[in-house]
């Protein structure tokens, strides 16, 4: 995008131009389907290319931000003196999200006593996923008349393998997007229908079955906690970077520090599930009060643009 770059700069010299990363290529494991289209050499050496010619790149975390501020001086080969790394803040809008729900109506989904878990996910967290196979296959044994897993967007099966870690388990539930014409069985959730789904699954708490890795760290950010948090439900996940910057353990959500954990958090939700519907409530009231799109975020959000034209300015 450099000649794209130079033409903008061209017709405004003062325009700022930015770079978005969504996640750390650098650190794809060989199991993501997305490593074989960044693998490359000339993949790779364009993406650095359009980096290094940017004026600022847009990265998803803080510890993005610190990995890329390393990163960016090692690539560097057109001279470039300083580089400009950021992130932004993460809002949610629940009136908005709202406004395309009916909340009269009841979810379609039943508990039937059981606790509902929700799993939200794609195609790219297979290899999460299938980390936590022998924790699922302990929690079907144990609880699986009390405990429902509701995988969302994502049936379990790995495109290239066809393997799929949870399909022996009958206490698994997937909701992927209804059949249509344009939208096939399978197909990614749009914005709007994804958040129906989601009021639709009639959760108790969400599982984010993240790993401790340098990609997770440095990709992930925390919308998911903001998503379930809308619908009252606290999130269960590792204790790692980014979640345990916003989740507040055992008050807003639940974080464990070895997979072994999340046995004990299940037994402990099939005692009390009460707990899980305090937790949901009280992370609700901390996302709108912190994360919604209120007063507060607008004025921070105004003093982040504001920074760019007074940066063109000098």
């Amino acid at each position: 995008l450099k000649e794209v770059f130079d033409q903008i700069k061209t017709i405004n010299s003062t325009v700022k131009t930015i770079f978005n990363i969504d996640y750390n290529f650098y650190e794809l494991a060989k199991e993501n389907p997305f490593y074989k289209i960044c693998e490359p050499k000339k993949v790779k050496s364009d993406i650095e290319s359009n980096m290094l010619h940017a004026d600022s790149i847009m990265v998803s975390n803080g510890a993005m931000v610190n990995y890329f501020s390393k990163k960016l001086p090692e690539i560097n080969n057109i001279g470039k003196q300083a580089f400009d790394v950021i992130t932004m803040p993460y809002t949610i809008d629940y009136g908005l999200v709202l406004e395309n729900i009916d909340m009269e109506k009841e979810p379609r989904s039943i508990k039937n006593g059981k606790i509902r878990i929700g799993i939200i996910a794609t195609e790219n967290n297979w290899d999460d996923l299938n980390n936590y196979r022998e924790e699922f296959k302990e929690i079907h044994n144990r609880y699986k008349d009390k405990v429902q897993f509701v995988l969302i967007g994502f049936n379990g099966t790995d495109k290239r393998s066809h393997k799929n870690p949870i399909d022996k388990f009958t206490n698994f539930e997937v909701i992927m997007n209804e059949p249509k014409e344009k939208t096939p069985l399978g197909s990614p959730f749009g914005i709007l229908n994804f958040f129906k789904a989601l009021y639709n699954a009639n959760l108790d708490a969400v599982f984010i079955p993240i790993r401790k890795n340098v990609f997770n760290e440095t990709s992930d950010n925390y919308n998911r906690f903001l998503e379930a948090a809308l619908f009252n439900c606290p999130v269960i996940t590792l204790d790692t970077y980014p979640y345990n910057t916003v989740i507040k353990d055992k008050e807003t959500g639940f974080l464990f520090t070895k997979k072994a954990d999340l046995l004990l958090l299940i037994e402990a939700f099939v005692s009390k599930p009460e707990v899980l519907m305090l937790a949901g409530k009280k992370a609700h009231e901390v996302v709108e009060n912190n994360f919604g799109f209120n007063e507060n975020a607008a004025m921070v959000l105004k003093d982040i643009f504001a920074l760019v034209p007074a940066a063109a300015n000098q």
